[in-house]
């Protein structure tokens, strides 16, 4: 804690203050239970760059991760590993995952969207290992639109008049003959704010409220239940229609308070009334991300008492109030806004304003704090077409993010505008939205339990591999040593020594290891090692889970945009198909023989009744081969998801029901298990035999057989990967190695430059780092679009204070 107990607990001033020498138990308690929280669960925020809003099939998303602590907001430091999933609205499907390198909480990484994915709604989620502990709603999530590759502009959702609007009284609940504020939220069927006028009325059909929306359908208005009344709410949709809506729950006895963020630089101030006739000790504790930064205790009656509380120890960011009954029962809870720290203030400027097409262009950012000071720090730059990627100003950076969305429940609409220092209403908006979202980041009913609940999920410092040694019997191997063999990429081997625990389960820990290696674990004791089985755990991404799709408005290309950015990717996808042909060629013409007939690995079956070659863009984000091969092979299906798929080659089934197909490595019998581990880019291309071909493998062969060709060719050369007793060679998925984002240079002569230029971004620069002076220059060329180019920079500092920076230049013919 920054603070001590004592200083925490100071005396409050008001137009009404009882102090009384009650004892300090309850509020001890509740201050000593949220340190001891704080200890055990560490929170952390994850956020992603991307370079475009949106995208079309066979284009890369670009992207840069940056990982914080939520409590200091500093760079994370501990979890070294972030998992980027592209996953499948619609469907609900997890399509592809990265596993993302971060170093002092900065990282990069892409995804390359295949020719044949659909258009329509796709999320990419961001998270590490260790906050699977908590809600769903912690991970970092980016929704946005795959767009379809055709002219004809993707139809907008239908509209419809339905409107709801929710009603939400400061601090929770309304109090039976108290003055409270009611704030409101008015949306349509599209989650989007709308502007709307209402009014309360009681069972008499009296008027004795009205209100209206301020901003994006939010509002707010004072009201006063009465004993032994009724309300109803009465609101006016845009459509000029009638709605009626539930009145707020009236509790007969409690507190209200009422929070004046707004009016006084200085102080906080918080008024406090219940409805009891005798005073109730309560207590108000304010905390910022789990930092408790002010605690007092006070006599509460009908009389307004008031908290006066100096803005300079509340920390910055939200603060989180809450009014505690003495049996450390929270009754109203509050959330504002203590704007201390301005973000970074990132200048981008450009040697010119106007450009010619395939002109250079040179651009400096210079980065500074509140007060003008150079910072140095890590930023991600990019540059996009304005024509084909239209960048909303008001959308979600870094800043709007790590400072607020990160810690709110729900879609924030047009977040940016929360910081835009030129709005003069944005802290007053912005206090606003406090009232009608909620805290995500925990519960006090978590925070006062009895005894905290035991973390699942470690923090990953490396690449990881867990795993069970098992007993034919099935029961638990016991304490066993055990060897790990590692083949790198240069062919050089690693060994660890280590032990299983008495439960058979064993653990290697913060491994370096990029893109995949091979992996031999073995019993070391060849005695101890019979009748026991190695077996690996396999990761399995969380499910798509509960939150809801909010992304922005996918915005259509105009036809002759999209018709040039179709002509540029239809070069692209020539150029990759004709460099894999001219490949196999150049095998096919070395050899002279037919590759299918002369391999030694299809010596049983000579030729195969289809074959699927395993490409750069088609096993790309690919988990396991069953991944690849799914809708590709057609007499294959693949169903269900994780270990628990099954396989099928059609026509393959008895009245018992499915019968799954025999599996071999380049010749060889492997189980479904160790075919479930081969890394996909480490095959060359998976054979499938039926009928008659796959007699010739006996009652094994019955359901098929489907035989994995590796790159490696001969098997000797890397691990066999049989499974015997007491061993087991597998592969391990290491991070995603870093690709470097291609640009043109103009200023250069080659033969490539011929083709037409429509990228829609031109520069990616994922980590641009500035100096002590606050500087740093990078350059790209124009493409031959006539348009304005849209520059963004986000990032942070050594300190992790964001920044975000926006600039235009145009080009010409």
């Amino acid at each position: 804690m920054k603070k001590t107990l004592p200083a925490l607990l100071g005396l409050s001033t008001g137009l009404l203050f009882m102090a009384l020498h009650f004892e300090e138990d309850f509020l001890e308690r509740i201050v000593k239970k949220m340190d001891a929280y704080q200890q055990l669960f560490i929170h952390e925020k994850v956020y992603l760059h991307i370079d475009r809003p949106h995208y079309l099939p066979g284009e890369t998303i670009w992207f840069s991760a940056y990982a914080t602590f939520a409590a200091s907001g500093t760079a994370d430091t501990l979890s070294r590993l972030v998992y980027v999933d592209l996953l499948n609205t619609e469907t609900q499907e997890v399509l592809f995952t990265r596993r993302i390198r971060m170093t002092d909480g900065l990282g990069q990484g892409d995804i390359f969207l295949p020719d044949d994915l659909l258009a329509g709604p796709y999320r990419l989620r961001g998270y590490t290992h260790w906050m699977r502990n908590f809600s769903e709603e912690h991970f970092f999530y980016r929704d946005f639109h795959i767009l379809a590759n055709e002219p004809a502009a993707a139809p907008n959702p239908a509209l419809t008049s339905e409107i709801d609007v929710q009603f939400m009284p400061e601090g929770g609940y309304l109090i039976q003959d108290i003055d409270s504020k009611v704030a409101f939220k008015a949306i349509d069927s599209q989650g989007k704010g709308i502007p709307v006028t209402g009014f309360v009325l009681n069972q008499s059909n009296d008027t004795l409220a009205g209100f209206r929306t301020e901003h994006l359908g939010m509002g707010q208005f004072m009201f006063k239940p009465q004993a032994d009344q009724t309300y109803r709410i009465q609101v006016r949709k845009p459509d000029g229609g009638m709605a009626s809506f539930p009145f707020p729950v009236v509790k007969q006895e409690g507190a209200v308070l009422i929070v004046d963020n707004l009016s006084n630089k200085q102080n906080v101030r918080v008024f406090v009334r219940s409805n009891s006739a005798d005073p109730v000790e309560m207590a108000l504790i304010a905390h910022n991300q789990g930092d408790i930064t002010y605690a007092n205790k006070a006599a509460i009656s009908s009389k307004l008492s008031l908290f006066t509380i100096p803005r300079s120890g509340l920390g910055d960011g939200i603060t989180h109030l809450t009014l505690f009954d003495a049996n450390s029962r929270p009754i109203a809870e509050r959330l504002l806004y203590n704007r201390l720290v301005e973000p970074l203030t990132i200048k981008i400027q450009s040697s010119k304003n106007t450009y010619k097409i395939r002109e250079k262009v040179d651009l400096t950012l210079e980065v500074s704090d509140a007060d003008g000071k150079p910072i140095a720090g890590n930023f991600s730059v990019a540059v996009t077409d304005g024509n084909q990627a239209s960048i909303d100003a008001n959308a979600q950076h870094i800043v709007s993010y790590f400072r607020l969305e990160a810690d709110l429940r729900g879609g924030i609409e047009q977040p940016a505008s929360y910081f835009d220092t030129s709005n003069p209403n944005a802290a007053r908006y912005l206090d606003l939205l406090l009232m009608t979202q909620g805290w995500r980041r925990f519960r006090w009913e978590d925070v006062l339990k009895d005894q905290a609940p035991e973390p699942s999920y470690f923090v990953e410092q490396g690449i990881t591999l867990t795993g069970k040694l098992v007993r034919k019997n099935k029961r638990a191997a016991g304490i066993m040593p055990l060897t790990f063999t590692l083949l790198q990429k240069d062919s050089s081997q690693m060994f660890v020594t280590g032990e299983s625990i008495a439960t058979g389960e064993f653990a290697l820990y913060g491994m370096d290891v990029t893109d995949s290696t091979d992996i031999m674990i073995q019993i070391a004791d060849s005695k101890k090692a019979v009748d026991v089985k190695i077996q690996t755990d396999r990761w399995m991404a969380p499910p798509y889970g509960k939150v809801p799709f909010r992304a922005m408005n996918a915005q259509p290309l105009a036809t002759d945009m999209l018709k040039r950015a179709q002509e540029y990717l239809k070069i692209e996808r020539t150029i990759r198909e004709n460099r894999e042909k001219l490949l196999q060629e150049v095998v096919i013409k070395g050899k002279k023989v037919d590759p299918i007939t002369s391999d030694s690995r299809r010596a049983l079956y000579k030729r195969p009744s289809s074959t699927l070659a395993f490409t750069d863009r088609n096993t790309v984000g690919a988990l396991t081969i069953f991944d690849v091969i799914k809708n590709r092979i057609p007499s294959v299906q693949v169903l269900g998801s994780g270990p628990d798929r099954i396989i099928q080659i059609r026509g393959n089934s008895n009245l018992r029901g499915t019968i799954e197909p025999m599996y071999m490595m380049d010749g060889s019998p492997v189980s479904k298990d160790v075919a479930m581990n081969i890394l996909p880019s480490s095959v060359e291309s998976v054979d499938v035999i039926v009928g008659p071909a796959a007699t010739v493998y006996g009652d094994q062969g019955r359901g098929g057989v489907i035989n994995i060709l590796t790159k490696n060719g001969n098997p000797n050369q890397s691990f066999s990967y049989q499974e015997t007793e007491g061993s087991l060679s597998t592969r391990l998925m290491g991070y995603d190695p870093q690709r470097e984002f291609y640009a043109p240079r103009y200023d250069q002569q080659l033969p490539e430059h011929v083709r037409p230029d429509y990228r829609p971004t031109l520069l990616w620069a994922p980590r641009l780092r500035t100096g002590s002076d606050g500087k740093a220059t990078v350059s790209f060329f124009a493409s031959d679009a006539t348009s304005t180019l849209q520059i963004r920079a986000e990032g942070m500092a050594r300190n992790g204070m964001p920044g975000v920076g926006q600039a235009k230049v145009v080009v010409v013919e």
